[in-house]
């Protein structure tokens, strides 16, 4: 189940990759999809024809309506970039338009996916839920068995890679600074395993129903309610993380050297550029 999520997200993760890689994994999304779904649950003939059939359609979709959006917002974020230093709020406005973009894709690939789901049976359904809890059992496993010492490494460690992707080699001052706010963010990892838990309890009598006139309508609910099955405590702190990450990047962003504003600025600008090339 997360491997098939993962799967449909693909289009988003395109604005983040290498323009070569991107363009590649755009245009066969179709048989990419249908290789990763096979180690969640093996498809008839029938069932992976309404799948590719489906990716197709969201791919049309996406690339017509939605990656315009993409370019919209990077150039806009280039051309803030270029005027000024963005501060918190400023990022923040930057996460809250990634999380809208996730959603109106969420939005898209829902119908489709609801087509798939209708086809799987019983015991398909039972596999894949089964693989998902299996695969949250071995995450949690492994992160129980790191000290806490290991658990803030690696944070910083996550945190210090994605900005080095962007602007480069990070300065000792930089280093610092992530560092910092890598001790004042709030693990969520155990409360994110249980939210999944608690998503899955819902999803399996839903999925029983699969066949029913109601079904699509409660699963669009479910979808939309997602935060109800998330505890006050890890709404409260990814919120806090959210922020605290708004404020490190409001730091480093005032901290850039002339060498590293101007790759954060060209990454940007290629990533421009490959959505060009998508849509084109």
């Amino acid at each position: 189940m997360k491997k098939l999520k993962v799967c449909f997200l693909v289009f988003a993760a395109c604005m983040v990759c290498s323009c070569s890689t991107t363009t590649f994994v755009y245009n066969n999304v179709d048989w990419l999809v249908g290789f990763y779904v096979d180690d969640y649950v093996e498809l008839d003939s029938n069932q992976e024809n309404i799948l590719v059939n489906s990716v197709n359609k969201l791919q049309s979709w996406h690339r017509t309506t939605e990656l315009r959006k993409y370019k919209s917002d990077l150039v806009l974020l280039v051309a803030q970039l270029k005027a000024e230093n963005l501060n918190r709020e400023q990022w923040l406005g930057v996460f809250s338009k990634v999380k809208q973009h996730i959603y109106n894709f969420r939005d898209g690939v829902s119908p489709e996916a609801i087509k798939l789901i209708k086809q799987l049976s019983d015991e398909q359904i039972d596999h894949m839920l089964a693989l998902w809890a299996e695969n949250d059992k071995q995450e949690l496993d492994v992160f129980t068995k790191q000290d806490a010492a290991g658990k803030i490494k690696v944070r910083q460690e996550k945190i210090t890679g994605a900005i080095e992707k962007n602007i480069g080699d990070l300065s000792s001052q930089q280093q610092e600074i992530v560092n910092r706010y890598s001790l004042r963010m709030k693990s969520t990892f155990i409360e994110r395993n249980a939210y999944r838990k608690k998503l899955r309890a819902a999803l399996k009598p839903l999925l029983v129903e699969r066949y029913s006139s109601e079904f699509s309508d409660k699963f669009y609910f479910l979808l939309n309610n997602l935060d109800s099955f998330k505890s006050e405590s890890l709404i409260i702190a990814r919120q806090k993380n959210e922020y605290l990450y708004a404020e490190l990047l409001a730091e480093l962003n005032a901290s850039l050297s002339k060498k590293q504003r101007s790759k954060l600025l060209q990454t940007l600008k290629s990533y421009i550029t490959t959505i060009d090339s998508l849509m084109g």
